[in-house]
């Protein structure tokens, strides 16, 4: 089957000529087929021809595929981050609670989002090897998220974060093999994002989380290891 027509086998009603958002129909039907067949294999002509218009319409709105590209990556991570905002404020969790929080549901918004989905992975990949705005954006919103949780576990006593800025660094990196696209399940098998995370606890933490000789017996329950209990 051609891509030309797998387009028309499984294309939606026809975008129609006066639509309002232009811009948004083009960004929804560049998802569709970086889904269906990559990133790469993905052409602005099919894009076009799904939506009833030339390709030089398309790139009224975008200058090059690329930029196309960028636009559907942020659809893509705006939605993990989202995620991510809606844990940082939940006045609730006590800082430790907090940052537990926080770094599961990133490794797990990101296994649902990108976990699954190999072309949609390739097109994040794409996009963080040629920095792409919304990529650089998604690393710099996760940095917010990291630094704002930190410094709060620093004003309340319970982290001993000295310079936030390297401690960012420090969790982000402690976290890539669960959270960067290319590394998505290539971690070792003995190796936990539950482990991981109490790690990092750990590495923050004033005396609140277990220490290493007690991970192994603690990594045979289904909670971290520090020593307050995960949030509901």
């Amino acid at each position: 089957m051609s891509l030309q027509t797998l387009a028309s086998a499984t294309a939606p009603a026809r975008y129609k000529a006066g639509t309002t958002d232009t811009r948004a129909a083009i960004v929804s039907v560049a998802e569709r087929w970086c889904r269906r067949v990559g990133f790469r294999r993905t052409a602005v002509a099919d894009i076009a021809a799904e939506l009833g218009m030339s390709p030089s319409n398309v790139f009224r709105f975008f200058s090059s595929k690329a930029v196309l590209g960028d636009a559907v990556a942020e659809r893509v991570l705006g939605g993990i981050v989202e995620t991510l905002h809606g844990v940082v404020a939940r006045a609730d969790l006590a800082p430790p609670d907090r940052l537990r929080a926080l770094l599961l549901a990133w490794v797990e918004t990101t296994a649902t989002v990108l976990g699954t989905d190999d072309h949609m992975r390739e097109l994040i990949e794409a996009g963080m090897g040629e920095s792409w705005k919304a990529c650089a954006e998604h690393t710099n919103q996760i940095d917010r998220l990291l630094r704002l949780t930190l410094e709060s576990g620093a004003v309340s006593g319970d982290f001993a974060v000295r310079d936030v800025a390297v401690s960012v660094g420090c969790v982000r990196a402690a976290m890539l093999a669960f959270t960067y696209p290319g590394l998505l399940g290539q971690a070792a098998p003995d190796t936990t994002p539950r482990q991981i995370v109490a790690f990092v606890l750990y590495a923050v933490s004033v005396g609140r989380c277990a220490p290493p000789s007690a991970w192994p017996e603690t990594a045979k329950r289904p909670r971290s290891f520090c020593a307050t209990e995960e949030p509901s």
